[in-house]
């Protein structure tokens, strides 16, 4: 049994596959196993991964007609057999030393997550990342609380990518946690995660996340307004843990954001989609709002308030329809 299982979901990603794969391949740790799932590529992806489970017999290729990256990772997991486990998408890389450093972390105290180190940018050079985590307070060897940790996602001031102990991943990060959405249903396993973990340690190995503009979180779809649900059932575990009012109001807050965000999208690009899928991320925009309810409460009145106070000093955010309707909804807001 190896001691780490990297799981990754493959889709038309022959561009990046042999950076992504190589990394793992030259890692300084060497008891792993790489299970990469093929969710129905149509180019080179599938006979790419062939050849290199032929050459290495750590690396595993499964197939399977396309469901999306959550149902394919899933599917990893389900088959993995690694003490620990990691997910890796097919347009990132790690540091080489990645698996050794959160490893040794790990396995000396018996830890259940290990956060990596995010590195942010775009090409192969890794001098052309920048430190997430610096950028957002978290240091190696920092610890945080559950609850910390998950509340911090609202908005995103830590990320999900963590060596996970494989009895969390394979209790929460399959079955229905996996089927909420194929967007983003990362999201809300990621923070599942952070409540089961009871703390998370920070370490040094680095995954390089490639910001690329050809991935389905850059292309506005239907899929893309399914981040609403997620965001709504994130509310409903966080009413579950008994996480206390404070969080639950940064939910709502953070799901006031997102409908303003998606709404701005919609104006702007409703070209790209049908006169139906139109009509229904529309219906979907106006079913959160409304489940919103007054919001009534001081503390995220004043919040909401000052954020988009500052959106539009900036420049970045324009008002519109959803915000009209909200403060006709809250007229001393």
């Amino acid at each position: 049994m190896p001691k780490i299982s990297v799981i990754m979901a493959v889709y038309n990603a022959e561009e990046f596959l042999s950076h992504s794969i190589q990394s793992v391949l030259e890692q300084s740790f060497a008891d792993w196993e790489l299970i990469c799932v093929d969710d129905g590529s149509v180019d080179g992806s599938l006979a790419y991964l062939n050849n290199i489970a032929k050459i290495d017999s750590r690396v595993k290729v499964l197939t399977q007609a396309n469901a999306g990256p959550a149902q394919a990772r899933a599917r990893g997991i389900d088959l993995a057999t690694g003490e620990y486990g990691v997910t890796l998408d097919a347009d990132d890389f790690l540091s080489l030393d990645f698996l050794d450093d959160l490893y040794r972390i790990a396995s000396r105290n018996g830890e259940k997550a290990v956060l990596c180190n995010l590195m942010r940018g775009v090409g192969d050079n890794p001098e052309n990342y920048n430190s997430f985590n610096n950028r957002n307070g978290l240091h190696a060897g920092d610890r945080l609380s559950d609850v910390d940790a998950f509340s911090r996602t609202f908005p995103w001031s830590i990320h999900g990518w963590c060596l996970w102990r494989m009895d969390l991943l394979k209790t929460h990060a399959v079955g229905v946690n996996s089927e909420i959405n194929n967007y983003n249903s990362d999201e809300y396993i990621s923070r599942v995660l952070f409540l089961n973990a009871g703390s998370i340690v920070v370490g040094n190995g680095k995954y390089f996340y490639r910001d690329n503009p050809a991935s389905i979180t850059s292309k506005i779809s239907l899929r893309l307004f399914g981040a609403l649900e997620t965001n709504s059932k994130l509310f409903e575990l966080a009413k579950e843990h008994n996480l206390g009012l404070g969080v639950e109001n940064k939910i709502r807050v953070f799901q006031f954001l997102t409908i303003f965000s998606l709404q701005r999208t919609l104006y702007k690009s409703s070209h790209c989609l049908s006169m139906s899928e139109n009509a229904k991320a529309q219906m979907k925009i106006d079913k959160y709002l409304a489940a919103l309810g007054d919001l009534a409460d001081l503390q995220v009145k004043n919040k909401l308030r000052r954020l988009i106070r500052i959106k539009f000093m900036r420049g970045v955010l324009v008002l519109n329809a959803v915000v009209k309707r909200i403060l006709a909804r809250n007229r001393d807001f």
